[in-house]
């Protein structure tokens, strides 16, 4: 199938020479879409790839079935939110995609006041979703994204560690031209939740993937959670994520004190297996 439409300034004007980008996961590296260091996602995610003309319209040829994401970028003008693109086998047509100016975030990310580097930091369009500008925090816990879309923004810092993660973040509004200051807490309670993972009855489960979110956290398959995730709703409220497997327990240390929620995804399959985590990545919703 296809996709068509046209790239416009805030004004309705028609921008020449902006980079339109759809997929199902779009990334950019220091908030600049397309950037070499996401060129090798971009290849395996099949992200379809094209450049406005002189009257500011595009096609995207190629296009697959499932849901996806479009955005469009300028290097000077500015970068549109990312709108969803319906899954289905029918063109589609007179999708307008404005460009917002733009501004510049930087912050810090720490924790017991001490700064946390090497820390994920994504920033999400509110409103947005499926498309994620990133950095990364220095040894002292600073970061600085240059290229941010003028508007309502959600910063997330998430940190890593062997085989678990926990992120947190806050809501700005970046102007055009500034830059916008993001410091970001790291959340740090006393207590430590144990959770055990039981199969049904009858069931294989070689392992499986455990979020704990703060809150009333209510979903039914990984595409729920995904979803939540590109639009930034379930990252800041995501205490952590641990992998199970049988004859262990996941546990969460550090947390705070409040409701909280628990969310498993079950995997059936050799983790090792590259067949395997292919089928993964294809049937991930």
């Amino acid at each position: 199938g296809q996709v068509t439409g046209k790239v416009v300034d805030s004004s309705g004007n028609p921008i020449s020479g902006a980079k339109v980008r759809l997929g199902k996961m779009l990334l950019s590296a220091g908030a600049s879409s397309g950037s070499d260091d996401f060129a090798s996602v971009d290849e395996i995610m099949g992200t379809k790839i094209a450049n406005s003309n002189d009257d500011g319209t595009f096609v995207l040829v190629g296009v697959g079935r499932d849901e996806s994401a479009v955005v469009a970028e300028h290097d000077q003008r500015g970068r549109s939110l990312s709108q969803k693109v319906a899954a289905g086998t029918g063109d589609i047509a007179e999708v307008t995609l404005t460009l917002r100016g733009y501004g510049a975030i930087r912050g810090k990310v720490t924790e017991r006041d001490k700064p946390v580097g090497s820390a994920s930091v994504t920033v999400v369009g509110k409103g947005g979703a499926g498309h994620l500008a990133m950095a990364q925090t220095g040894a002292d816990g600073t970061f600085l994204i240059e290229k941010v879309a003028a508007g309502e923004q959600r910063v997330t810092a998430l940190k890593a560690a062997m085989m678990s993660m926990s992120s947190t973040g806050v809501e700005v509004v970046v102007e055009e031209g500034k830059t916008t200051e993001a410091n970001i807490v790291m959340p740090v309670g006393d207590i430590t939740v144990v959770i055990d993972i039981k199969p049904k009855a009858g069931a294989k489960v070689d392992s499986a993937q455990v979020f704990l979110f703060r809150g009333v956290v209510a979903m039914t398959n990984s595409k729920q959670l995904m979803d939540a995730f590109m639009s930034g709703q379930s990252s800041d409220d995501m205490i952590g994520m641990r992998f199970w497997a049988p004859g262990g327990k996941a546990q969460f240390s550090e947390v705070m004190p409040g409701s909280a929620s628990v969310c498993a995804i079950p995997i059936t399959g050799n983790m090792a297996d590259p067949t395997f985590q292919q089928r993964l990545q294809e049937n991930q919703d």
